[in-house]
């Protein structure tokens, strides 16, 4: 199996604008890991889109859709 490409949106609230989204794309699962775990970008996601092909060359699609998000304190973390 191969990734091909996707794409992730993140959503990011702004006072005085409201939400937003803004959509990144990438290759490989080690860019969208890349884009997930920024410490400079403030984005939290939303949606990933990943697109691949099984050893025999079918396509495959793939949606994650996240419905609820946590916001941890500085140094804590969500899992080991």
């Amino acid at each position: 199996m191969a990734v091909t490409h996707g794409q992730i949106v993140f959503r990011h609230w702004k006072d005085g604008e409201g939400l937003s989204e803004v959509t990144k794309e990438f290759r490989t699962l080690e860019e969208l890991f890349q884009l997930c775990t920024d410490p400079d970008e403030h984005l939290l996601v939303d949606r990933v889109y990943i697109k691949g092909t099984t050893e025999k060359g079918a396509a495959r699609r793939l949606a994650l859709v996240f419905q609820s998000v946590t916001i941890l304190n500085a140094g804590e973390e969500s899992f080991e």
